[in-house]
């Protein structure tokens, strides 16, 4: 039986590899979309239309986003030992 398997995982396996190989994604970085727009910033299409921006990312077919969280520093977590949380 495990004979059997064997062969077939080493076919998944070229597929799962040959179609990564092929794929392409779009990206961004949407991490200021929210500070930009309370600075009054807009976005627009390739026409001129305002448009939500993740509205107009998924138009042109953006795949994957990125996201980065800040803390605001001005918020002290503090463990029981008085230190950082994060270990400062």
């Amino acid at each position: 039986m495990a004979s059997l398997k064997l062969p077939f995982l080493y076919q998944v396996c070229i597929l799962l590899i040959g179609t990564a190989f092929t794929s392409f994604y779009k990206g961004a970085d949407v991490s200021w979309v929210s500070q930009q727009e309370s600075n009054g910033q807009s976005f627009y299409d390739s026409s001129g239309t305002k448009k939500d921006p993740f509205v107009l990312l998924k138009s042109y077919a953006v795949h994957a986003v990125r996201l980065r969280v800040w803390v605001s520093k001005l918020i002290e977590m503090k463990d029981n030992k008085g230190q950082d949380s994060n270990g400062f």
